[in-house]
């Protein structure tokens, strides 16, 4: 490079010119920075997040619902009910009432006091007078005892509304404020509203946004509109 002042090439410029005037290109230096020999190391950055699970995923990762027997244990019978007012509804049906036509009513359900005993130890224990005191025997001494440990088991009793069944006490039961003037329901409620996962809110945009760009690409122009104009 020449000086500013004399003209004349400075004594750096001839650090890259050989002895006949070429110039000559310096090797690179090793603080000049990684040579392409050397991999350069990444920056480890944070990893991706895990995708969310898929409704059919999480419904198959549930454990199965364990659901305890009620067992009929009167005499001869093997019943498995599902809840206890099941158990008292086939007790009272099938066995309890069976003292009818002048046999005295007795319970017979296993382990209770005087089954395996004399003529008349079986009298004074097994034997009422009516079937309403049987009933309350069998409840206060072996069903009781048995919802205290279990609970009173699962129930299917809901009533579900079917095409054309009760519907005007279901439109009873909407809110005033959600009716229009003509009575008919306008705005949905947020009572049977179903809580949807990310997956599916992902989906349910994907789609959303596939039909507006289908809509706008369907939809005329305003060049068409000025010529039909």
């Amino acid at each position: 490079m020449p000086s500013t002042k004399t003209g004349l090439p400075t004594p750096s410029a001839y650090k890259h010119v050989d002895n006949d005037g070429n110039r000559v290109v310096p090797p690179p230096s090793a603080s000049a920075g990684p040579s392409a020999s050397q991999p350069t190391t990444k920056k480890r950055g944070r990893p991706p997040r895990a995708p969310s699970p898929t409704p059919r995923s999480v419904w198959e990762s549930m454990a199965a619902p364990r659901y305890v027997p009620f067992l009929c244990e009167w005499a001869g019978c093997k019943a498995e009910l599902q809840n206890i007012g099941t158990l008292r509804r086939h007790l009272r049906k099938v066995h309890t009432r069976e003292g009818g036509g002048g046999v005295v009513p007795a319970c017979r359900w296993a382990g209770c006091g005087g089954g395996g005993g004399g003529k008349e130890e079986e009298e004074e224990t097994l034997k009422f007078e009516r079937v309403c005191e049987l009933d309350e025997h069998v409840d206060r001494k072996h069903l009781l005892p048995f919802v205290w440990f279990v609970g009173d088991g699962v129930r299917n009793d809901k009533l579900v509304i079917g095409p054309g069944r009760d519907r005007e006490k279901e439109k009873e039961e909407v809110p005033a404020y959600l009716l229009g003037a003509d009575g008919a329901q306008v705005t949905p409620w947020v009572r049977d509203q179903q809580v949807e996962d990310f997956a599916t809110f992902k989906a349910n945009r994907r789609r959303l946004k596939a039909i507006l760009l289908q809509r706008d690409a369907n939809a005329p122009s305003i060049v068409d509109e000025e010529e039909h104009a």
